[in-house]
């Protein structure tokens, strides 16, 4: 059994100056061999696996990935055949020295070599390719950190407000306490990125859509919260009103409303460093905002409104809360989803005194996991609030008859902010098995 979100990644931002151009530049590839070498990749990568593709480019420096998306964007407004492409969300960074004639040209060349003769399946058929190699590349391949150590000081300089921009940064944290600094991945930008030249509307395209949940999939299952903030904004403007995604940052708003990610980001803050965690209150608004957006999208989202229910009543609105919650519970199916939503609504009938109804939901819950310590913990607490001194210490003994290792008590309760992502892998073999060219053994 997981402990409540040990680990995770929260975001902050640092005006530290640790953009790509002040990385070494040793060893860069000069663009077209970049270009050869990133096509080569692309067409040589098998979907799913650190194999020597992608390998080689997880080893591409900070400031050679930085060129590379510059270059794409000369690379893609010849895919299209129209040069229509416009990067979603940001611009492309600019390269770190102007591009001569003869080198866009050549770029351009590389790019006709994709063009088809009769449609845009074989220029979007490669885009997809290049999309999933950079993903594979940010979820296979290992993470470059920070070498230089959490300072004690404020890690950005209060004497130099004015800097043009300002770099993200990602928190390692431990049980609320913050830890290693990070480096965002650049890949995810560059999946984005090529997937923005996908003919003729990348946002009505299926597998676009599946790249993009997939990912943030990921990224919430493995808890790097601060990657999916980044992410998520730009994924959003990519795939306007996807029900599914609108849920998706619901959850990481939700998330950080949550004990833990609250602590870590007082951890920074008292060691000089900026968050993009929020209160709980404006978490939790952001959160129902989100939550409704979905339900907008596909009113029939059980699980969307399960979760609406929760933050409603974390808010204080406890009959709005009960009556979301009463709809999930009819229109859900899978009984861990079922089992939240009983000691949900639970906990908002004894938040307005009804006994009885409350102490039925808790019941509920606790006969779906018949060795899950949230429900006698919940039924205790109902006892003792009403007087009933002899129901609180029978959910307390009931609770001590428990397995002793937590492993063995399948509560589901501790995995309740992860629960959305469970299908996290089905999503990534779905995205990948169209590309795949061997099977698996």
């Amino acid at each position: 059994m997981r402990p409540w979100l040990p680990a995770a990644l929260i975001l902050l931002q640092t005006q530290t100056g640790l953009r790509a151009e002040g990385v070494a530049r040793a060893g860069a590839l000069e663009p077209i061999a970049r270009m050869k070498a990133w096509m080569s990749a692309v067409q040589q990568h098998e979907p799913g696996t650190a194999d020597a593709a992608a390998a080689a480019i997880a080893g591409w420096s900070p400031f050679e990935l930085h060129e590379l998306s510059a270059d794409l964007v000369i690379f893609l407004g010849r895919i299209d055949g129209a040069h229509l492409f416009k990067p979603r969300a940001r611009p492309a960074p600019r390269p770190s020295s102007p591009r001569p004639r003869p080198v866009v040209y050549a770029i351009r060349a590389l790019a006709e070599e994709l063009l088809p003769g009769t449609g845009p399946e074989v220029s979007n058929q490669f885009l997809k390719r290049a999309a999933l190699l950079h993903a594979d590349v940010a979820m296979l391949t290992p993470r470059m950190e920070i070498p230089a150590p959490l300072p004690e000081q404020p890690y950005y300089p209060k004497s130099t407000p004015n800097r043009a921009s300002s770099d993200p940064i990602v928190v390692d944290t431990d049980d609320g306490v913050a830890g290693d600094l990070e480096r965002p991945t650049l890949h995810w930008q560059l999946g984005r990125t090529v997937l923005s030249a996908i003919a003729p509307d990348p946002a009505r395209d299926e597998t676009v859509r599946l790249w993009y949940r997939a990912s943030v999939a990921y990224l919430e299952a493995q808890e790097r919260f601060g990657d999916c903030h980044l992410h998520l904004i730009p994924t959003l403007e990519a795939v306007p009103g996807d029900a599914r995604l609108l849920f998706y940052a619901g959850a990481l708003h939700e998330a950080y409303a949550s004990a833990s990610l609250q602590a870590a980001a007082d951890s920074m803050r008292s060691r000089g460093l900026r968050s993009v965690v929020r209160s709980v209150d404006n978490e939790l608004e952001e959160a129902e905002g989100f939550y409704r957006k979905a339900l907008a999208a596909d009113p029939g989202f059980a699980e969307a409104r399960l979760h609406l229910g929760r933050v409603l009543g974390l808010r204080g609105r406890h009959p709005e809360a009960a009556t979301e919650l009463r709809q999930a519970i009819t229109q859900l199916k899978d009984p861990q989803l079922v089992y939240y939503g009983e000691l949900f609504l639970g906990r908002e009938e004894a938040a307005v005194r009804h006994r009885l109804e409350a102490r039925e939901h808790f019941e509920r819950a606790a006969a779906l996991y018949p060795r899950a310590q949230s429900p006698q913990l919940a039924l205790g607490l109902l006892a003792r609030a009403h007087g009933d001194r002899p129901a609180a210490l029978q959910s307390l003994r009931n609770v001590v008859a428990l397995p002793p290792d937590e492993g063995d008590r399948e509560d589901p309760w501790w995995e309740y902010l992860l629960s959305h992502v469970r299908n996290v892998d089905a999503l990534l073999d779905e995205l990948r098995r169209p590309f795949a060219t061997r099977s698996k053994p």
